[in-house]
C-alpha cells in the first residue's frame, strides 16, 4: 500500500475560544435581561403593578425563575429598575419636546404625547408598590406633573380639589 498523502487541515475555529464566547455569553444574558423587562412592562401595562408578581413575570417571559434572580434579586430591584426606565425614557421625550415647542406653552401643552403621560402614570403605580423611596420620589413628582398635564390637556383627565 502506499502511504497516505497528508492533507492540511485547517486552523481551529476560533468560533468556540473561551474569549470569544465572553460577547455571546453577555449577548445572551442582555437578551435575556430585556425579556424580563419586557414581561414586566406589558404586565404592568396590561394588569397594573400591583398584579406584577415574580411568577407571572418569568411565566411572560418563558424563563426560569432562576434566571430571573441571576438579573434582579428581589421584585424590589425589578420595580427600581422598571422605574428608572420609565424616567430616562420620559427625560427624552420631555427634553425632545421642549425643544420642538420652546417659546409656546399653549402648544406645548397641548402637544404632550399621551403615550408618555400614560407611561408615567404606570410608574406611579410601581412606586406605591416601592413603597415610594425618597431618591425616587422627586424625579417621579416631575413626571407626574408633566403627564397629568398632558392628559388634562388631552381632555382625559381633570383637575380636582376635593
Amino acid at each position: 500500500m502506499p502511504p497516505r498523502a497528508k492533507t492540511k487541515l485547517p486552523p481551529p475555529s476560533t468560533a468556540h475560544s473561551s474569549t470569544d464566547a465572553q460577547p455571546v455569553l453577555q449577548q445572551g444574558a442582555q437578551l435575556t435581561r430585556e425579556r424580563i423587562l419586557q414581561a414586566a412592562r406589558e404586565l404592568v401595562l396590561e394588569e397594573g403593578a400591583s398584579r406584577l408578581t415574580l411568577d407571572a413575570v418569568v411565566v411572560r417571559a418563558g424563563l426560569s425563575k432562576g434566571a430571573f434572580l441571576y438579573h434582579f434579586k428581589t421584585k424590589r430591584d425589578l420595580f427600581v429598575t422598571l422605574i428608572d426606565e420609565m424616567i430616562r425614557a420620559f427625560d427624552a421625550v420631555q427634553a425632545n419636546h421642549e425643544r420642538r415647542f420652546a417659546g409656546d406653552l399653549w402648544l406645548a401643552l397641548k402637544r404632550i404625547p399621551i403615550s408618555a403621560a400614560s407611561a408615567a402614570w404606570a410608574g406611579i403605580g410601581l412606586l406605591g408598590n416601592l413603597g415610594i423611596g425618597a431618591l425616587l420620589l422627586g424625579d417621579l413628582a416631575s413626571v407626574t406633573r408633566w403627564s397629568g398635564t398632558a392628559l388634562i390637556a388631552a381632555g382625559i383627565a381633570c383637575l380636582s380639589f376635593v
